[in-house]
C-alpha cells in the first residue's frame, strides 16, 4: 500500500504488497524488477529507486526505504509517487500505484 506523506531529513519505508484485478495478492517473487520515482508536479523526477537499489522483497511483499539523505532542504511539498513492476516476460506494467504526496518539512 502507498501513503500520501513522507518526511523530509528522515528514512521512509513503504510497503507495497501488489494485488490483480480481483484483489488476490501476487507474491513479489512473481516480478522480474520494479522501480518507485518520486516526481514534481510537472513530472520531473527527483528520486529514481529500484530492486537493485532502494527496493526490496520481505514476507513477498516489496519495500521501499527512501534513505534520509534522499530528502534535503528542497525536498519539501506537493509530489507525485509511482510504483512500477515489470512481469518475468520483461514487459512493464501499469503503475501499482501513481498518487500526489506530500513532503512535510521537519527539523533536521
Amino acid at each position: 500500500m502507498s501513503t500520501t506523506t513522507l518526511y523530509q531529513h528522515s528514512d521512509n519505508k513503504i510497503v507495497v504488497p501488489i494485488f490483480d484485478k480481483d484483489g488476490v495478492s501476487i507474491p513479489a517473487s512473481n516480478f522480474l524488477k520494479a522501480e518507485y520515482v518520486i516526481a514534481r508536479c510537472n513530472w520531473k523526477v527527483k528520486v529514481k529507486l529500484t530492486s537493485d537499489d532502494g527496493i526490496s522483497v520481505e514476507d513477498d511483499v516489496f519495500v521501499i526505504n527512501i534513505d534520509d539523505s534522499l530528502f534535503g532542504s528542497e525536498m519539501k511539498g506537493a509530489f507525485i509517487h509511482q510504483f512500477v513492476v515489470w512481469n518475468l516476460s520483461g514487459d512493464k506494467l501499469p503503475p501499482a500505484f501513481q498518487e500526489k504526496i506530500r513532503i512535510t518539512k521537519v527539523i533536521s
